[in-house]
């Protein structure tokens, strides 16, 4: 016979006996309880003390033990997390049998490897695994089996010491620790000249890989015409910790001869040994047969630095989901409806400022005040059925005050015969109306026992509305009063000086504490990011800590801003040569060859205002010229506004070259990559599952979008690809 029984929505058939599933969260208090007086499950994660070096590799195990009797399954993922630690993923799980004080145990195994970045005491959080478990029956229950519980197990929680690496730190460490192995090798020892030859260069090992950016810097004779695809870093299955980094330079003679291609030598700390070491390559002969091509350039250096292609290697673009439609474009025969937009614009802002204050500059002003207080004052005295005699006198001495100002009264106290004069020549046609008007008021405000008549208000309301205040004709807005204002205004918005304050990272740097320079300098780019000052300090202390590449980058950001600045030239020429960049846009901004001396004497956003007060000053000149027509002037004179609006268009006509010579570098969403890394197909670390390119420090290309720490790039072949943001230097933001 059987039985069945409904739990959660599950039903369980088993002959005579019933288990009955049930879901249930239980803390460690409640495991006894839960799972009878025999053995409990227990988990542990190993280790949670001990030393480290930084950026040392240590394993990191997590182990469950469930009694078999009461094994059931494990649910979900295992819960931990560690913000002070870089780790990889936890392995497949491992399971296994094993006996235990006596006791038959069901093991599960999770491993994974991870190192310490910064030095210092780091606290191990506890790591948690939900269980399913099987628990006796209470005491006179129906149940024959028992019933399924979920329980949590949970490590205890530990404590890491991370060591500083020792002093001193040789010169030309990049923070590798771990173990590795440089090896170097040519193509061939022996060509002509013309033919290419590849010197290659690989790093491989085990270490903190994610702190390991860029292979050490080689330098070639200026003989030779360099050509790299960029630096491409692999790993070994997917793992985080195990790769290899390689860069192979494609070498071009153009003169025989015999040479020798350095060693190089890479500085990494062995973590076992507790001391640096420093891995160097043999030297290459290298034997070049053949005619000269060409003489080398005087004033060359002896070294050239690597080429940096305008783009890396194509990879797969992102789906589209969304309809894109294409728009016509605007034929190039109309292009002069954009330099006219901007010229009319400012005309008519002008104009409209101008008329603005036409109002407040008319001289009839007051007068208009004046009559609008009387009529709201005649508003007052309708809505007030009984106004008290006090009240009644304070409304008609305002009426008087008002109407006085009104009608241009220059009497100090509107009373007696000199108003009556003043009346006589100001009132008009209704001199008459305002004479009684005036002695009603006066004979309620000052007579004993005073009444005004019950129909003064209309009598006021009738005169009132017909004294008519001309308006400022429109006319009037080209008064030199009206357009001066606005001239002066602009003016002083131009003459507007930021002022700075206590410079922290100047401090640092004058102390010779570079580190902390650059990172006061880096916090005020991020703020500010348009402060070229700012981006070329940053570039100093770049420069002392030998960050070469990343001083090019903010070199050259500070330089589109302020590109008369001669001392951000000399940093930039001078770390794009150390940091062997070969960027033609970069260098070209450097060096100014041919046009580019004219295109830098502004900078992209002060190319913008040229354009625009030439494209005004063009219509100015022609509105100019326009009027001398039309009152038939002719002669020289006459041809004096032509000759000025040909100036300011030829004006116009440099800056949109000068801006286009400019290219990406003119793009509010231009970044330059500061570091020599790879360019991505999807957004993640994990190197197994997507295809990756070289793209080496100095590239340019435009910000799409940015996910989680990522930034979508785009080159101008169309390619696209992500990077870590923080290997970007925005120029603009």
């Amino acid at each position: 016979m059987s039985e069945q029984m409904r739990a959660t929505g599950n039903i369980f058939t088993r002959p005579r006996a019933v288990w009955l599933a049930i879901t249930m969260m239980v803390g460690p208090s409640l495991l006894s309880a839960q799972t009878g007086s025999g053995p409990k499950p227990f988990a542990q994660l190993d280790p949670v003390t001990g030393e480290f070096w930084v950026g040392e590799l240590f394993p990191l195990t997590f182990k469950v033990w469930v009694p078999d009797e009461i094994h059931g399954s494990v649910v979900g993922p295992l819960q931990w997390r560690s913000e002070d630690l870089d780790m990889e993923d936890w392995s497949e799980p491992a399971r296994g049998r094993m006996r235990r004080n006596g006791v038959w145990m069901i093991t599960q195994t999770v491993t994974n490897r991870g190192y310490a970045p910064r030095p210092g005491s780091i606290t191990v959080a506890a790591a948690s695994q939900k269980l399913n478990v099987k628990a006796p029956p209470k005491a006179g229950s129906f149940q024959q089996g028992g019933v399924t519980v979920q329980v949590a197990v949970a490590s205890a929680p530990g404590e890491l010491t991370i060591k500083p690496l020792p002093e001193p730190i040789p010169a030309g460490f990049s923070g590798a620790v771990g173990q590795f192995e440089l090896n170097s090798s040519l193509s061939i020892d022996k060509v002509n000249v013309g033919e290419s030859v590849t010197w290659r260069l690989a790093l491989t090992g085990t270490g903190n890989w994610p702190q390991i950016r860029r292979l050490p810097e080689r330098k070639v004779a200026k003989s030779f015409e360099v050509v790299s695809p960029g630096q491409r870093r692999t790993s070994v299955d997917g793992s985080a910790f195990d790769a290899a980094l390689t860069e192979e330079l494609m070498l071009v003679p153009r003169r025989p001869g015999d040479y020798t291609l350095p060693a190089v030598s890479f500085i990494y700390f062995d973590p076992v040994a507790g001391a640096y070491r420093t891995l160097t390559t043999p030297a290459h002969p290298l034997l070049i047969l053949g005619t000269a091509t060409g003489d080398g350039e005087s004033g060359m250096p002896d070294e050239v630095g690597v080429a940096v292609p305008e783009s890396p290697p194509v990879l797969p673009l992102d789906p589209s989901g969304v309809d894109v439609r294409g728009v016509s474009p605007l034929p190039v025969d109309n292009w002069w409806i954009l330099a006219a937009i901007p010229a009319v614009g400012v005309l008519l802002f002008w104009v409209g400022l101008a008329a603005r204050r036409r109002h407040l500059t008319d001289p009839l002003r007051r007068q208009r005040l004046a009559r609008e207080r009387i009529l709201a004052l005649l508003r007052e005295l309708n809505a007030t059925p009984a106004p008290t005699p006090e009240r009644m006198r304070a409304l008609l001495g305002r009426w008087e005050e008002s109407a006085a100002e009104l009608l241009g009264l220059s009497v100090n106290v509107p009373t007696g015969a000199a108003v009556e004069l003043a009346l006589a020549k100001s009132a008009g046609p209704d001199e008459v109306r305002w004479r009684g008007l005036w002695r009603d008021a006066d004979r309620y405000i000052y007579a004993a026992g005073g009444v005004l008549p019950h129909d003064w208000v209309e009598r006021a309301e009738r005169v009132c509305g017909a004294a008519k205040v001309r308006r400022a004709p429109w006319l009037a807005s080209f008064l030199p009063r009206n357009l001066l204002p606005f001239a002066v205004a602009a003016s002083l918005v131009l003459l507007v000086v930021p002022m700075r304050g206590r410079d922290a990272g100047m401090e640092a740097y004058v102390k010779g504490d570079f580190d902390t320079a650059e990172t006061e300098w880096a916090q005020i780019v991020a703020a500010q990011p348009l402060s070229a000052s700012t981006r070329y300090n940053r570039a100093l202390a770049l420069a002392q800590l030998d960050r070469w590449s990343e001083s090019a980058a903010e070199s050259l950001a500070a330089l589109c801003l302020a590109p008369r600045n001669e001392a951000i030239r000399w940093q930039l020429a001078l770390s794009l040569d150390r940091a062997g960049i070969d960027q033609p846009t970069a260098l070209a901004v450097a060096h100014r060859p041919g046009s580019w001396t004219v295109v830098t004497w502004f900078s992209v956003g002060e190319w913008a205002w040229v354009f625009g007060v030439a494209c005004s000053a063009a219509a100015l000149a022609l509105g100019g010229a326009l009027v001398l027509a039309y009152h038939g002037r002719t002669g020289r004179r006459a041809w004096w506004p032509v000759l000025i609006a040909g100036l300011a268009m030829g004006m116009a006509v440099v800056a949109v070259h000068s801006r286009g010579t400019y290219a990406m570098l003119a793009e509010t969403d231009t970044a330059i990559v500061r570091l020599n890394t790879s360019l991505r197909s999807v957004p993640t670390a994990a190197n197994a599952a997507q295809k990756m390119v070289p793209l080496p420090a100095g590239s340019l290309a435009t910000g799409v979008r940015s996910f989680l720490g990522w930034t979508q790039l785009a080159f101008p072949n169309g390619q696209t690809g992500w990077v870590r943001t923080d290997e970007l230097t925005w120029i603009y933001r």
